[in-house]
C-alpha cells in the first residue's frame, strides 16, 4: 500500500513545533508568490527549500514529485512563449522575456511543492491537525482536513492494488500510446474510486457511533510546546518576509524585475 509522505527522522525540522512549520511554509509562499519578483532571488529562495529538504531527510519525497515539477516547468514555457511576447529576440519569433517569466513562474511553483512536500515529511498527521487547532480553527474543519490527507493515500494505494490485481488478469497497460494508455486506465479507476467511497462511508458511521461533535470543547494527547530552536526559526522566516517586504517596496534589483 501507498505509504505517507511522513519521513520517521530525528532531524531539526521534525522536533519542530507544526505551527513553526506552517510559518515556515507561509512565508516561503509569502516570498514567491507576493513579494520577490527577482529571478535571481527566487532561485535563491528555491535553492533554499532545496537545501531544507536535504536537511530534513525529505529528498526522496520530493523526487517522487519530480515529473509534476517537469510537467510545470514546460508547461509554463510553452505558455509564456506562445502567450507572450518580448523586446530581445533569440530564435525566430521566440524571446527571451517570455522565457524568463515562464521560468520564474515555474520555479514558484517548484518551490512551493518542495517545501509543502517538506511539511508533510517531516509533520505526523496529528501533529498539522493539533497545531491548526491550536491556533484557532475549529475542530470540526480541521478534522476533515485531517480526514481528506488520509484518504489521498489510500486513494492512490487502492489503485494501485486494483492495477496489480488487473494485470494478473492478463490487462495490458503499458503498450500503446498515451491516449490508448489512459483510455485502459479508466476501467482501472472505477472500483478504486467505489472502494474509497465505500471506506469514506464506513468511516463516517464509525466517527457518528462514537459521537463525533457530541462535545464542543475536545481533549488531546498530543501537546505542543515551544522551545527554543522554534523561537530561532520563527524569528529567521519573520526575518525573510521583513525583507522580502523591504525588496518588494524599494524595488531593489528591479533590473531583473519579472
Amino acid at each position: 500500500m501507498y505509504k505517507y509522505l511522513y519521513v520517521d527522522a530525528n532531524t531539526f525540522f521534525h522536533r519542530l513545533d507544526p505551527r513553526t512549520k506552517m510559518l515556515i511554509v507561509l512565508a516561503h509562499y509569502l516570498l514567491l508568490a507576493v513579494l520577490v519578483r527577482q529571478l535571481y532571488l527566487m532561485i535563491a529562495v528555491a535553492m533554499e527549500t532545496l537545501v531544507l529538504a536535504g536537511l530534513s531527510q525529505s529528498l526522496a519525497n520530493v523526487m517522487r514529485f519530480r515529473l509534476v515539477i517537469l510537467v510545470i516547468f514546460i508547461s509554463s514555457q510553452f505558455s509564456f512563449v506562445l502567450v507572450a511576447r518580448g523586446a530581445t529576440p533569440l530564435v525566430g519569433p521566440v524571446t527571451l522575456e517570455p522565457l524568463l517569466q515562464g521560468f520564474s513562474t515555474a520555479i514558484r511553483a517548484g518551490a512551493g511543492i518542495v517545501i509543502s512536500v517538506v511539511l508533510l515529511s517531516t509533520t505526523r498527521n496529528e501533529e498539522i491537525a493539533q497545531g491548526l487547532v491550536r491556533i484557532g480553527l475549529p475542530y470540526r474543519a480541521v478534522f476533515a482536513f485531517s480526514s481528506s490527507l488520509r484518504m489521498a493515500p489510500y486513494l492512490i494505494g487502492m489503485t494501485s492494488t486494483v492495477v496489480e490485481a488487473q494485470k494478473t488478469r492478463g490487462l495490458d497497460l503499458d503498450s500503446g500510446g498515451p491516449v490508448r494508455r489512459f483510455r485502459r486506465y479508466l476501467p482501472v479507476l472505477v472500483p478504486a474510486f467505489l472502494s474509497t467511497m465505500r471506506s469514506v462511508d464506513q468511516f463516517a458511521m464509525a466517527i457518528e457511533a462514537r459521537g463525533f461533535g457530541y462535545q464542543q470543547t475536545r481533549g488531546s494527547y498530543l501537546q505542543l510546546q515551544f522551545t527554543t530552536g522554534d523561537f530561532v526559526a520563527m524569528g529567521a522566516a519573520l526575518l525573510s518576509v521583513i525583507v522580502g517586504i523591504f525588496i518588494a517596496i524599494t524595488g531593489w534589483g528591479v533590473a531583473f524585475n519579472l
